[in-house]
């Protein structure tokens, strides 16, 4: 009898942190990263990120000020319905990966006051992380210099940001950068070969790794993660909840198309 009840005990517990788990999940659920036959081109022209689904990131959780409080720009106020974000308020994130390797999009934000960042991309694969950083074709980061670019597209590089390979270019790795006309939400795009990956860190094998998860400091406050086999991946993003939130969307970062600003 003894055994009996302590059998029950157990289920018991065990069906009390599975509902707890659903509880902080809300109820969301993974979303498909990719479409049948997708193609990118690593052009400045972002149409073909069009029906990839993405995340609004920022560098800390701001979720009360884009809902309630607001966030100030220039003298106006903008906010989002509760629950949702734009690229006035946030960043928006998507990362893709193919056979040959991986994409990833970011439009920056409306209030991020520096209009871009590329130090400290990280690309971890499993649990293999590797390094890279944006530059422009002379070499120079364009951080320092964004705010010199006229509305076009222009042609970047990305360079290794970690092991003996640092401030080297990636072989094969390409970037572009978007500058709109009002010069508001200024879009990067890059691929980079899986060669380079487990050049920069051996462990990657990152053409195998079931997961790819992406995270930078400077506009991230947690990471995004692409799911699987890179014929059939799943992105999610992950806040504090653990092997849970690896394989789900958090509530607070709905995942889906980007709102475009009006």
């Amino acid at each position: 009898m003894e055994l009996k009840h302590r059998t029950g005990s157990v289920w018991k517990k065990a069906v009390i942190s599975f509902l707890a788990v659903l509880l902080v999940l809300g109820g969301t659920a993974p979303v498909e990263a990719r479409a049948a036959g997708k193609s990118i081109s690593i052009d400045g022209y972002m149409d073909d990120w069009d029906g990839l689904p993405g995340s609004y990131e920022y560098n800390w959780d701001n979720s009360a000020n884009c809902w309630y409080w607001g966030v100030w720009v220039n003298g106006q106020c903008y906010k989002t319905p509760v629950g949702e974000y734009s690229t006035d308020v946030r960043h928006y994130i998507q990362l893709y990966r193919d056979e040959a390797g991986v994409y990833l999009h970011i439009v920056f934000s409306r209030d991020y006051w520096n209009g871009f960042n590329g130090y400290d991309y990280q690309f971890t694969f499993d649990r293999a992380t590797t390094k890279f950083q944006i530059a422009d074709e002379s070499g120079r980061q364009l951080d320092e210099i964004i705010h010199r670019y006229a509305p076009g597209h222009y042609s970047a590089i990305v360079k290794h940001g970690d092991s003996q390979h640092s401030f080297n270019n990636v072989v094969a790795g390409e970037a572009a950068l978007y500058v709109p006309e009002d010069r508001v939400n200024r879009e990067l795009e890059l691929f980079i070969p899986y060669e380079s990956f487990n050049m920069q860190n051996p462990r990657a094998e990152a053409e195998n790794a079931s997961r790819v998860t992406f995270f930078t400091p400077n506009l991230m406050y947690r990471r995004i993660n692409a799911e699987g086999a890179p014929t059939g991946a799943v992105i999610s993003a992950a806040a504090g909840l653990g092997m849970v939130g690896m394989y789900f969307a958090s509530k607070t970062g709905k995942l889906g198309k980007r709102k475009k600003n009006k």
